[in-house]
């Protein structure tokens, strides 16, 4: 009796470290999606401003990147056709649109600065992965990617 609760006890173990690492491996999965998507937002923005002059010719709102889509004439839309599903694979109903919201958690990638020159865009990392090491909000802006 005492080996079969032992046993049990040791199948459980083995079980909750193997859920944690199959979690774990998802959260660093979703990260690696997040950098990917930011880049190519960036090559994006950068193709948008050598061909217009300026960033804000992507005639997108503060706010969800993924609003971009619904803006007729969006130059940064022409190069991302599939910008209306362009959101954190975790949370896509959230816009991080200010420091506190991107601070809290997971949320969907926003604009929270779009001018002629220059453009900041925030999103969440679940672990840090890559050169981004640390959980936590990011800034994606011209000059590149910082921890926010």
């Amino acid at each position: 009796m005492i080996e079969a609760l032992i046993a049990i006890g040791v199948v459980g173990l083995i079980l909750i470290v193997w859920m944690w690492s199959l979690y774990s491996k998802q959260a660093e999965n979703r990260d690696l999606k997040r950098v990917s998507d930011i880049q190519s937002l960036r090559q994006a923005m950068a193709v948008i401003k050598s061909n217009n002059g300026f960033y804000d010719r992507a005639l997108c709102e503060l706010g969800a990147v993924s609003g971009c889509a619904g803006k007729s004439g969006s130059a940064l839309l022409s190069l991302m056709p599939q910008l209306a599903d362009f959101t954190d694979p975790k949370t896509p109903g959230t816009a991080c649109a200010n420091a506190a919201t991107c601070q809290a958690g997971s949320c969907n990638y926003a604009f929270t600065n779009l001018a002629a020159d220059s453009y900041e865009i925030l999103f969440y990392l679940e672990k840090g992965v890559n050169g981004f090491s640390e959980p936590g909000c990011y800034s994606a802006t011209p000059q590149g990617i910082r921890k926010y």
